[in-house]
C-alpha cells in the first residue's frame, strides 16, 4: 500500500488527480498485463487530466488486486508511458543513471550518459539491475526514450536510453 499512499500524497501537493492503477492496469488470469485493455482503460480515464499514478499493482479480471514482483513500478511507469504515447520515460531512482561500475565496489562511479535498447539488454545480462527488464519492451515497441534520473540529485542528466542515437557509426 506504500506506493498508493505515497501517490496519493503527491497528486495532492501537486495539485493533480489520483488514478488508482487499480482502475486502468489490467492482468490476465495467468498474471500477464492485459495492454491493450490496459491502454484503452488509461486513455479513458487520463483524458485531459494530470494524473498520480501508483505503480506496482493493477486488477485481475475477478476484481482482485494483483501485484507485481520485483520492478512493479518501472512496468507500471514504462506501461503508463506507452499507453498515453508519453515524449519521453523519465524513470526517477537512487542512482544517477546506469553507472560505469557497481556502485557498492567502485566508489562514485560515473553515470553512462547514452545507451541503445541493445547494450541496455547486454549490461542487464551481465549483472546491471537499474531499470527491470519486463519495462523496457512497452516503451521500445512506441520507440519513446527511456532517461534513469536520480532524485537525491535531480540536475543530474543521468542516463538516456533510445534505440540509436545520431552518430552512432558501429552500435
Amino acid at each position: 500500500r506504500g506506493e498508493y499512499f505515497a501517490a496519493r500524497i503527491m497528486a495532492d501537493c501537486l495539485g493533480f488527480d489520483f488514478l488508482d492503477s487499480s482502475l486502468w492496469l489490467h492482468f490476465r488470469m495467468d498474471g500477464t498485463v492485459d495492454q491493450e485493455a490496459s491502454y484503452q482503460a488509461l486513455v479513458h480515464a487520463a483524458s485531459g487530466r494530470k494524473v498520480v499514478i501508483p505503480g506496482f499493482y493493477g486488477v485481475l479480471p475477478d476484481g482482485s488486486i494483483h501485484t507485481f514482483s520485483r520492478g512493479g513500478s518501472d512496468i507500471t511507469g514504462a506501461l503508463a508511458a506507452a499507453a498515453l504515447d508519453a515524449d519521453v520515460y523519465e524513470n526517477w531512482t537512487d542512482v544517477s543513471g546506469i553507472l560505469m561500475a557497481d556502485p557498492r565496489i567502485v566508489d562514485d562511479p560515473q553515470a553512462i550518459p547514452e545507451v541503445t535498447y541493445d547494450e541496455l539488454r547486454e549490461l542487464s545480462y551481465s549483472g546491471a539491475q537499474v531499470l527491470h527488464e519486463d519495462s523496457i519492451f512497452p516503451v521500445r515497441e512506441k520507440n519513446i526514450p527511456v532517461n534513469i534520473r536520480n532524485t537525491n540529485d535531480p540536475e543530474a542528466p543521468g542516463t538516456m536510453i533510445q534505440e540509436s542515437f545520431s552518430g552512432d557509426v558501429d552500435p
